[in-house]
């Protein structure tokens, strides 16, 4: 029995980069994305599995620390500063696992979105327009690969063939 435990805490920071890497490439990896659906489907439903998922690794933490015989006290501190900042980048990727499970899961319906750009922000290599849509006056804010701008300027109608996901999130790859 201890020979798997010891064998399933060497895996655990190996599964947690995966983790990680999968879904920060995901998040990245499409060219027109509705980060703010994603955003708050995360942050409503899926919070409690950021931290879930921080507590393999702090366990393995833990038994890190306790092999150099640190002090109890700075184990504690320790492991809780790790569980938040780990908990923090658990929340982080599973919007990419959000944004891959809606890819994959249900029917992809093509939808036309039709509407005015409200305001345009721009971050690092990545903007984001707040649409403002024709049919029922709603506003969506997509994220957009500044390689893709569409070349256009606020205020200005705008006209975009996107997919609507599983899980009703609008994305385009």
């Amino acid at each position: 029995m201890k020979v798997y435990i010891n064998t399933i805490k060497k895996l655990i920071p190996i599964a947690w980069v995966t983790f990680l890497v999968i879904g920060f490439l995901d998040f990245w990896y499409l060219e027109i994305l509705d980060t703010y659906k994603v955003f708050d489907m995360t942050l409503k439903y899926l919070w409690p599995l950021a931290i879930i998922f921080s507590i393999p690794l702090v366990w393995w933490i833990i038994d890190w620390y306790d092999r150099f015989k640190y002090p109890k006290y700075r184990v504690i501190i320790n492991s809780l500063l790790y569980s938040i900042i780990i908990s923090f980048f658990n929340f982080m990727t599973l919007q990419g696992h959000v944004s891959l499970y809606n890819r994959i899961i249900g029917n992809q319906k093509e939808v036309q979105i039709e509407g005015r750009i409200k305001e345009i922000e721009i971050e690092r290599k990545i903007f984001y327009l707040t649409i403002t849509c024709n049919e029922n006056s709603n506003e969506i804010i997509l994220k957009v690969n500044k390689e893709n701008r569409l070349l256009k300027k606020e205020g200005d109608d705008i006209t975009l063939k996107l997919l609507k996901g599983g899980l009703g999130i609008l994305y385009k790859k």
